[in-house]
């Protein structure tokens, strides 16, 4: 498995101002895309996942407070 990802982004027109500067904002929704696609990628399969792993986090949580 490779040890980083990249992702590589072009800035469309739509995520700049009128004199074409990038509002720094516009981060923000590249590293939730990021994380989109880390997830897709690496992410547990949510078909997969046994119907138990709620209940099983519940009762880690209770144990943990």
């Amino acid at each position: 498995m490779e040890k980083y990802d990249e992702y590589r982004h072009t800035v469309g027109f739509d995520e700049t101002n009128m004199v074409g500067n990038v509002h720094h904002v516009n981060h923000l929704r590249w590293q939730g895309r990021c994380r989109e696609i880390f997830l897709r990628r690496r992410g547990p399969n949510t078909r997969t996942v046994p119907a138990r792993v709620p209940e099983a986090l519940a009762r880690a949580l209770r144990r943990d407070a």
